[in-house]
């Protein structure tokens, strides 16, 4: 006993003495339902008895009435489960997804009417298909989810494609709360049949995000809200569609199917202007994708720009005149396109004096072109070649290509002046990391400051556009 309390003081005299609600339960309800959603995870993890917002039914009568009548407690659907050949326990598996099941009707049962924040994600690692009961388990947690679909907001999906098929042909009943949707695959499927999606209900999507071949129909409807557009198309027609109906959209990546993305050109071009856009990506292009896009595209306000070409290009000439088109203010350009005249590439360089990171390959850097770098040009308006280049991305391996890149950055870094930036970092590939360092002056310019390295992430940066560029 503390000092409060005598000896003979009985159990039954304290809890007479002590009786009435705990200082917690003295909170008004506002205030307590405002720790309540505060307690929720960030993080995506599946309901427990030892999180909240089950817990929170568990420590007493009040708390547990409390959170029953809070629906947005309880409108977040999170769903995991993976399958590993070497792990796998099918009674286990089959345990825990029929838990789920339960756990899915559960939820959207108390969260009424509220929007859904849904994450699933059922995957199989090694193995070329999932076990038919595991298509049937998510496809069941998919069947008690698909009929609330007026109320997604949030929605990620990385499921089985059976299941992905099941979804996108029984959203009949709309999406008009929609702003979130990211779709994927948990297991490669050759030569599957064309999916279908109709969106022309989701006025308040944002962020669109499928990762699988489709067919996006918007219906009628000019998507004003959509902002970040990342699609597998099925045709270059189809894509060229789907962004003219999206006035507002300020990033797009495109990403074709190796087996299935159809290559034929639109019938005639149609300049497409999208006065918003800013950040473009445009991956693994052949020859009649990398042209049908740029000779159909606009886009006069483009900061970022990555191209990506999986095959030898025969003509690049669409990509010069994109830019002489669009002149964009480019800030980023990663350009990976095998097969481009160099001449080309300086031309369009000479368009962007904005650029601060440039991604090339190594190849253009010779003795007869690194001039247009060093030197200003009274034919080019009496300036170097990027003077606001402070990040430089190089791949591949070329002989002599590698001294001359050198001489650039070291030219640069001694000669900087208020019309041509420093460039403060360099990637370069594993296998002219030695040689480029070895080069002359690139030690020196390293001990006063100049980032070197062979590890950095180009996705990472993409994604995020800070890497290396913090201490410049």
């Amino acid at each position: 006993m503390d000092g409060d309390h005598t000896p003979s003081e009985t159990k039954h005299d304290l809890l007479a003495k002590h009786d009435g609600p705990s200082p917690i339960n003295k909170l008004p309800h506002d205030v307590l339902s405002q720790i309540f959603l505060a307690s929720l995870s960030p993080m995506v993890c599946r309901p427990n008895i030892h999180s909240s917002p089950v817990i929170l039914g568990r420590i007493c009568r009040s708390w547990r009435k409390l959170a029953l009548d809070m629906p947005l407690l309880w409108n977040h659907i999170v769903g995991v489960a993976m399958i590993r050949p070497c792990y796998h326990d099918e009674a286990a598996t089959k345990a825990e997804l029929d838990k789920e099941i339960l756990a899915v009707d559960e939820y959207l049962a108390r969260s009424q009417n509220s929007p859904l924040e849904i994450s699933l994600v059922y995957i199989t690692v090694g193995v070329e298909a999932p076990p038919p009961y595991f298509v049937t388990k998510v496809n069941a947690i998919m069947g008690k989810i698909l009929p609330h679909s007026p109320r997604w907001r949030n929605v990620m999906l990385n499921i089985p494609n059976g299941s992905v098929q099941t979804v996108f042909s029984q959203l009949g009943s709309g999406v008009p709360r929609l702003k979130s949707l990211i779709v994927s695959e948990s297991s490669f499927v050759y030569r599957r049949p064309t999916l279908h999606i109709n969106l022309s209900s989701a006025h308040q999507l944002e962020r669109l995000q499928i990762l699988i071949p489709t067919e996006v129909h918007w219906g009628n409807a000019i998507m004003h809200q959509m902002r970040d557009l990342n699609v597998s198309p099925t045709s270059l027609s189809s894509f060229l569609r789907c962004i003219g109906k999206c006035p507002s959209i300020t990033s797009v990546d495109f990403f074709p199917d190796a087996v299935q993305t159809l290559s034929a050109p639109p019938a005639e071009i149609h300049i497409h202007c999208l006065s918003s856009l800013v950040k473009c990506r445009l991956d693994q292009l052949n020859q009649t994708l990398f042209s049908g896009l740029l000779d159909n595209l606009h886009l006069p306000v483009l900061k970022h720009l990555d191209i990506f070409t999986k095959y030898r290009l025969s003509d690049s000439s669409s990509f010069v005149r994109f830019m002489h088109r669009s002149q964009p203010p480019l800030e980023t350009l990663s350009i990976i396109a095998h097969g481009m005249p160099t001449a080309h590439l300086l031309d369009c360089l000479q368009r962007i004096p904005c650029l601060t990171v440039l991604r090339m390959d190594i190849a253009y850097f010779s003795n007869n072109t690194i001039q247009r770098f060093l030197t200003p040009s009274p034919a080019h308006g009496g300036s170097v070649l990027c003077p606001n280049l402070r990040s430089l991305w190089l791949l591949g391996k070329t002989e002599g290509a590698c001294q001359s890149a050198a001489k650039v950055v070291v030219h640069r870094w001694h000669n900087a002046s208020e019309r041509t930036c420093r460039i403060r970092q360099v990637w370069i590939s594993d296998w002219e990391y030695v040689s480029f360092v070895g080069c002359d002056g690139i030690a020196g310019c390293n001990k006063e400051g100049l980032e070197l390295s062979r590890d950095a992430s180009w996705t990472k940066y993409w994604q995020t556009g800070q890497f290396g560029l913090d201490s410049f």
